[in-house]
């Protein structure tokens, strides 16, 4: 009880304050070091005390600071009960993404909250990179249908931050690097071909780094920082498969 009050009160308190109160990453950074829920033999019990941390962690993936969310998105995979389609389960896999891929659907008010979006990117990168059945999880329509829109800058608008775009295109490359259904899904034209989603998303946001770099904003800056190492990664093994014509990308 004494830990879950510290993180609730902490939480509410500091997602939007500028600065950080001392216990709450540390506390993320306990979480996420623990052996997952997933992997214990008590399971009824496990389950039972890592659910009370659940909504809390799921609150700080909103956190203004960017350490938070990408640790409370670690949290979150450590507490995730296992890979149950059980609809009861409020710490399944499949429960969890939904409540990651709801944050990215949701409308804010007045504004978009971009912190939010971010950390549920993150969220569900981490859900997918720790489970042993990420492509039945990622051929989920609705989830790929939500990335995606991320990964593509908001369908050309072009109106989201490099660091959920960065996010996007590194769930995706992992989906391709699994020959995923749904990453091939989307099919566009680019040059005169029928290309893959992600290959297109890729030449955008090179196109995209190019404009965004001569804007010299501090906060634009830290996203293409972010962006450029993702898009260098998946560029390479993009040009190693056409090169050595393997089928499946290698991260």
């Amino acid at each position: 009880p004494f830990l879950l009050s510290l993180v609730e009160d902490n939480q509410t308190v500091t997602t939007a304050a500028k600065v950080l109160h001392p216990p709450l990453f540390p506390f993320l950074l306990l979480l996420a070091r623990l052996q997952p829920a997933s992997m214990s033999t008590a399971d009824d019990a496990v389950t039972e005390t890592t659910c009370l941390f659940i909504k809390p962690v799921l609150q700080c993936l909103s956190h203004r600071h960017n350490k938070v969310r990408n640790m409370a998105a670690r949290a979150l995979a450590v507490l995730c009960s296992g890979d149950s389609v059980n609809g009861k389960d409020s710490s399944s896999r499949y429960y969890l993404l939904s409540c990651c891929t709801d944050l990215l659907e949701s409308r804010d008010c007045p504004k978009v909250d971009w912190n939010k979006k971010h950390g549920a990117l993150l969220g569900i990168r981490s859900l997918l990179l720790s489970s042993p059945n990420s492509r039945q999880l990622f051929d989920d329509q609705k989830l790929y249908s939500a990335v995606a829109l991320y990964a593509s800058w908001g369908s050309g608008a072009f109106d989201c931050p490099p660091s959920c775009v960065a996010v996007a295109l590194d769930i995706l490359e992992f989906a391709v690097c699994n020959a995923f259904n749904g990453a091939e899904i989307m099919l566009k034209s680019m040059g005169g071909k029928e290309s893959s989603f992600l290959e297109v998303a890729l030449f955008d946001a090179v196109h995209r780094i190019e404009a965004l770099s001569h804007e010299r904003s501090p906060t634009v800056m830290i996203g293409l920082s972010t962006l450029s190492p993702v898009v260098g990664k998946i560029a390479g093994a993009l040009c190693s498969s056409a090169i050595f014509g393997s089928d499946k990308l290698n991260g």
